[in-house]
């Protein structure tokens, strides 16, 4: 195998392995952060607002549009 297409491969394997590992130790170490960003864009994406409410000791979230 020609040395150009092995550091051809090296690169592109690096390229496609860094985010992939990155996502991966992100899911295993820190689930509740993707959780959190994965309902903060879909709220973002829908235009949702989020307030919070105390009522008597009893938290609540309301979410509204616009």
């Amino acid at each position: 195998m020609d040395m150009d297409v092995l550091n051809m491969f090296l690169i592109a394997g690096g390229t496609l392995a860094l985010p992939i590992l990155a996502f991966l130790a992100s899911f295993l170490l820190w689930p509740s952060a993707l959780i959190k960003v994965y309902y903060w864009y879909w709220r973002r994406t829908l235009g949702l607002q989020v307030r919070y409410a105390d009522t008597g000791g009893v938290p609540l979230l309301l979410l509204g549009q616009g």
